[in-house]
Order: structure tokens, then sequence, then C-alpha cells
């Protein structure tokens, strides 16, 4: 396919966009770069510059792209200023230490429920108390026992 200038170019670009942007931000983030790599890959340019006089019409569909992300991940998409390297590291620094406490908490909340459990267990008449706890409790609670038989 021959090289594309002008009003051509434009409409193919616009049809990338909107390819993109049908494909979703989690799969094809709209960037100048990304277009333009797509619009190389496809032969219809040459060069990256070709896309930066055409940075308006990427920045817009890139925020309507950004607008239909939902959830976590669509309020840090949008919380975003730059999504440069650095703040993304620190972002990525900031989750992980969340998760490590997420996981402690989860951890003492389970110690917590199966002292409660054996408590039950061993004070009151109940005895098939494993039929009202989750797979995850009844596994920790088997896993526990068979390390006090030990």
């Amino acid at each position: 396919m021959a090289k594309l200038k002008g009003k051509d170019l434009d409409r193919e670009i616009e049809k990338e966009l909107i390819l993109m942007l049908d494909e979703g931000y989690e799969s094809s983030p709209i960037t100048q770069s990304s277009v333009a790599n797509r619009l190389i890959k496809k032969g219809l340019i040459s060069y990256r510059s070709t896309i930066n006089t055409r940075k308006e019409l990427v920045e817009q569909f890139a925020e309507e792209q950004k607008s239909k992300v939902r959830g976590f991940l669509g309020d840090a998409v949008r919380g975003a200023n730059s999504g440069n390297k650095a703040d993304l590291i620190s972002a990525n620094a900031r989750l992980r230490n969340e998760v490590k406490e997420s996981k402690k908490q989860v951890h003492l909340n389970t110690k917590a429920l199966l002292n409660i459990i054996k408590a039950v267990r061993t004070q009151t008449n109940v005895r098939n108390i494993e039929r009202v706890l989750s797979p995850y409790l009844i596994r920790e609670l088997n896993q526990g026992l068979r390390r006090n038989d030990e």
C-alpha cells in the first residue's frame, strides 16, 4: 500500500483510532506512539513524526477512551497526571505495600476466625461447624489441626 498524505491519511488515522477505541484501553491504549506503530506496521506511514501534526485528534480519542474505563483502573487512568515512568514506579511500590499489608491482615483475621471455630467446637455441642465455613477456612482449619498433631 502506498504511503498516504493529507485527507486520506487523516481518514486512515481516524479509522485506526476508532478501532483502538473499540478494542478498549486494556488491550489498545491510545497514545501517539501506539497509533504511529500500528500505522507503520500497516505500511500507511513511514515515520512516527507523521502523527505529530495530528496530536489533537489522537488526544481527543485518548480522552474518550479513558472516560470509558470503569473501576479502579478507570480511576487510576483518569487520575494520572503524567503517567511517566517515575510516577508509575512509585504507584507500583505503594500498591505492593498495600497488598503486603492486606495479606498480613487476612492472615491475622484467618487466625482469629480459626481460634473462634476451635473454641466453638470444644466449648459447645456444635460439631459440624464446617457446613457454614468457606472452603478456604476449612482448608486452613484442617492444616492447623494437622500441624498441632505433629
